[in-house]
């Protein structure tokens, strides 16, 4: 629904209108001599200009595009939306929609956008709309109806008594980015095209990909903010965003697995399987051994069953202090002790013990995912175990034109297994190694754009690449006629560490072909609010201006709004830089130039990029963030605090 041509009836009054489209009327005109004005001219009239008016705007917008405002806000788990107030172009014109607040389904795709709702208001609604000029026949009598259009922020789902314009998209709980108008689509299709051709998919800011951890079964991603390329089209966050994926392994059976058990085994022994992770164990087989007491048979040379199957084993067979022999006074005959020997046998219907070894199936104590512990097993005897192998798989996590985020799953091998391959419309931004239970592996793999001064920094290093090489080949020349070590004494130039010795730990420094006492800096970082490291100093005023202007209240009535409630983080924004350096010349070349001792200390300061490496941290360092949240009336109570996500316990100071 993008127009509404016919106007409805309202208490029995009609209101004509003869407009339609194709006939091309472009304009009402009224010769000389008319007597009469009807009233479908007056409303042609109208109807032509928002015709007309339609046809240019949605060359520049659509139906459902923000033209300001509307700023969308989802809480992942809850539903919980909250849309800013704002304008959305709808049917040729630009609605002003009020602020809402409701709750949305997390558990699927949800269209959130427009209810717009069309009545007329007549002089019985708006007594404003009767004659107000006083001493004319018009006056009091009623005038022309309005036609309204009120629109309000929905979703799908909910009641809408009108016509609803999709403006958002939000899947589980993700929103999923809408482009800001105006969109010239003629225009845009021929760049999309241009850029598609000729640079295919790639990251100009951000859009990182970092695993969060395993919660209850599935998986937490966090994608940066930024701008992406995909497919031509440009799709822009302004905060990053969390992905849930439900872990779902590709099992592997492993039917029977022999492990050699230690013969120091003691207790509960544990055993590590060749295939993890685990998802489950089916079964533990293991040499057990017990004691039992059994009672003869009622005549001499029967034989006694045991109470268990599967018996691989007779250890000992005694009565008092009386032991039998195996072979010469019993023998075992599958899962009983035969004694038709011709040797020594208990009295029959009397009492013995036997110490025997069996194969038993047994629960494990307790497991991991690469390894079982199991209890009662015999030292140096074979386990047989029967798990489920998690297979490993490596996944992908791609985008596509519009902004939606898609997980894909790859194809689950024995070793190593390759991700699959992204959809040619998509552009993949990380591949996951998965782990299962644990946090996985990821590898950002999208392609980043590289402007024209990195080229150009590029090209100075390839250069200076050319120039070290050829220095080298003449060192090298050099060295070849020139030994280091000449009639017993050994010559150092101080161009650099490679003479030095690199097994013990050097404290000096080469800085200018000299070799000094080593700096080692010292960083005091400053928060907010903290006070500053500065030389002593004193004040003194080198302007002043006493005079002053008058002032006036501006809003001598303190007739506004209670101020929204304020928070303030501190650090607001945490950057660091972590330094590796094994010599510490590296060091103190930054700090130092010049000669060393041999010269004076220069101011100049020359900074060369050797290289530039962007790769995500593998493990964040721990920063206690302070906050503070004020602007809360007397009558106000603060519920939650939530950061990302994660619920946080204020302290009151």
């Amino acid at each position: 629904m993008t127009d509404f041509p016919k106007y409805p009836l309202k208490n029995n009054r009609e209101y004509p209108q003869t407009f339609d489209p194709k006939d091309r009327y472009i304009r009402a005109i009224y010769p000389n001599g008319e007597e009469y004005l009807h009233s479908h001219d007056l409303n042609d009239s109208q109807a032509m200009l928002g015709h007309q008016i339609k046809g240019v705007g949605d060359v520049l917008l659509k139906d459902g595009n923000v033209v300001h405002g509307g700023v969308i806000t989802v809480h992942g788990k809850s539903g919980r939306t909250i849309l800013e107030s704002g304008g959305v172009y709808i049917g040729g014109m630009v609605h002003d929609v009020d602020e809402a607040k409701f709750t949305i389904p997390v558990d699927r795709l949800v269209s959130v956008g427009v209810c717009l709702v069309e009545d007329i208001v007549t002089y019985e609604d708006d007594v404003r709309l009767k004659g107000a000029i006083l001493a004319t026949d018009s006056y009091g009598e009623p005038g022309a109806d309005r036609l309204r259009r009120i629109a309000r922020w929905t979703y799908d789902e909910a009641t809408c008594e009108g016509a609803f314009f999709e403006v958002y998209q939000v899947d589980h709980g993700v929103i999923i980015d809408k482009k800001p108008p105006p969109q010239f689509d003629p225009i845009n299709s021929a760049l999309a095209r241009y850029d598609r051709e000729a640079n295919g998919h790639y990251v100009v800011s951000g859009w990182e990909t970092i695993a969060l951890g395993p919660t209850g079964g599935a998986q937490i991603f966090s994608i940066g903010e930024g701008t992406i390329n995909v497919w031509g089209s440009k799709v822009t966050r302004e905060a990053a965003m969390r992905i849930v994926v439900d872990e779902d392994a590709d099992l592997y059976e492993v039917e029977s697995e022999p492990h050699i058990i230690s013969n120091n085994a003691s207790g509960n022994t544990k055993i590590l399987l060749n295939h993890g992770p685990v998802a489950r164990i089916d079964a533990a087989t293991i040499l057990s051994q017990k004691k039992e007491r059994l009672t003869h048979g009622a005549y001499s040379g029967v034989s006694d069953p045991l109470p268990d199957t599967s018996v691989a084993q007779i250890i000992k067979v005694s009565q008092g202090g009386k032991v039998y022999k195996e072979g010469s006074d019993f023998t075992r005959k599958g899962d009983s002790i035969d004694w038709s020997k011709m040797g020594d046998e208990p009295a029959p219907g009397s009492t013995y013990d036997v110490i025997y070894r069996y194969l038993d199936t047994v629960k494990p104590v307790s497991w991991d995912d690469k390894s079982v512990t199991v209890k009662g097993v015999v030292p140096g005897s074979t386990a047989i175990i029967k798990y489920q192998w998690a297979l490993p798989r490596v996944d992908l996590i791609v985008v596509n034109r519009e902004g939606r985020i898609s997980y894909i799953k790859g194809h689950s091998t024995m070793y190593d297994p390759w991700p699959p391959n992204a959809p040619n419309d998509m552009i993949p931004l990380a591949e996951i190694v998965n782990h299962w239970g644990r946090k996985p592996e990821v590898r950002n793999v999208a392609t980043h754009s590289v402007h024209y001064n990195m080229l150009e920094t590029h090209g100075d290093m390839i250069y200076d690449l050319y120039d070290l090489v050829a220095q080298e080949r003449l060192r090298r020349d050099m060295d070849s006629r020139t030994v280091t070590t000449k009639r017993g004494l050994f010559v150092d130039s101080f161009l650099d560490d490679d003479m030095r010795d690199q097994g013990i730990e050097q404290t000096g420094a080469i800085v200018g072909e000299a070799l000094q006492l080593s700096i080692s800096p010292t960083i005091n970082t400053m928060e907010k609010g903290e006070e500053p490291f500065l030389l002593p100093y004193k004040e003194e005023t080198v302007i002043s201006q006493p005079l002053v202007t008058g002032c006036m209240k501006i809003n001598p009535y303190m007739a506004f709004e209670p101020l929204p409630a304020s928070v303030r983080l501190s650090p607001a924004v945490d950057i660091w830089t972590v330094v590796r350096t094994r010599w510490l010349s590296d060091v103190t070349r930054r700090i130092i130039r010049g000669w060393g001792n041999r010269s004076r200390t220069t101011t100049s300061q020359v900074t060369e990029r050797v290289r530039e490496e962007r790769r995500a941290a593998q493990f964040l360092r721990p920063r206690t963030i302070r906050f503070w949240i004020k602007g809360f009336g007397s009558g106000e109570i603060l519920d939650k605090i939530e950061f990302d996500g994660v619920e946080v316990a204020p302290r009151k100071v």
